[in-house]
């Protein structure tokens, strides 16, 4: 069931008839059509399982779909070396090492690494723009000293999410940003997402089992069920208790209690 598509010519990534297996016929994804636009946020919703992560790997370049395309600027994503790539895309996982003794200024310095060549080094540029570059960003200067291993989950989540910024790629795709974090956290992270996205021009995608997320953030949703998308559209009109049924189950309920229609469950 497709309740909206937009039309529109600023489209970056176009997908189209693709489907993916691990194995041969058991299919993780299904006849997926897609397009994705220039400076927009857009949300992969859905059960764990459903296919969403396969999805954003695919559309990263990190694994070759079993049939169909994906065209990034019009050109097959399977054409692009990894450092072209890199220039278009950065993805943040949802696993990252929680244990990584880089400093928070060495971590974002690397993210450097995809304009220089293998002989780099970081100069006081690359340090005077990544200083700038928090700051304008609203993360304290002084954390650039601290160890990667001692921040908190969403201090951690913020800055690996501004060197992917650094990167100063024109998508950043995400996987489960929010996963494991405090509420705090959380919105502290889709906050900062929003504002990347709207101050520096960034196509955004993520994907992420709240529907809730994707009505604060606004942009798109990208509802993926069995391997199929069920339905898409912007946010704000498609996230309805009566459509989340058909994911989520019977239980689905609006709330009336806030202005974004959040979605909760009901009372047991």
């Amino acid at each position: 069931m497709e309740l909206t598509d937009k039309e529109d010519n600023n489209c970056l990534i176009k997908i189209e008839n693709l489907s993916f297996e691990y194995h041969k016929g058991e299919p993780v994804l299904q006849d997926i059509n897609l397009e994705i636009n220039e400076n927009t946020i857009n949300v992969f919703l859905g059960l764990n399982g459903c296919g969403k992560t396969t999805l954003i790997k695919l559309i990263a370049g990190l694994q070759r779909q079993t049939n169909g395309t994906i065209l990034l600027n019009n050109k097959p994503i399977k054409e692009y070396s990894d450092t072209a790539r890199s220039k278009y895309i950065a993805y943040v996982p949802q696993n990252t090492n929680n244990n990584m003794a880089f400093t928070v200024e060495e971590f974002l310095l690397l993210s450097f690494t995809n304009q220089r060549n293998l002989l780099w080094q970081p100069t006081t540029d690359d340090l005077n723009k990544v200083k700038h570059f928090i700051k304008n960003l609203d993360i304290d200067e002084d954390k650039l000293q601290k160890k990667m291993c001692e921040l908190s989950g969403g201090e951690r989540q913020i800055v690996i999410i501004a060197g992917a910024l650094l990167q100063d790629a024109k998508i950043i795709i995400l996987d489960e940003p929010t996963a494991s974090l405090d509420m705090k956290n959380q919105y502290a992270v889709l906050h900062f997402l929003k504002k990347c996205q709207k101050e520096n021009d960034k196509t955004i995608i993520f994907t992420c089992h709240d529907p809730n997320h994707a009505l604060r953030l606004g942009g798109d949703t990208i509802a993926i069920h069995n391997g199929k998308i069920l339905f898409k559209g912007q946010s704000r009109d498609i996230i309805k208790a009566k459509n989340l049924k058909k994911i989520y189950g019977e239980s689905v309920i609006d709330s009336k209690y806030s202005q974004y229609n959040i979605i909760t469950l009901e009372d047991f």
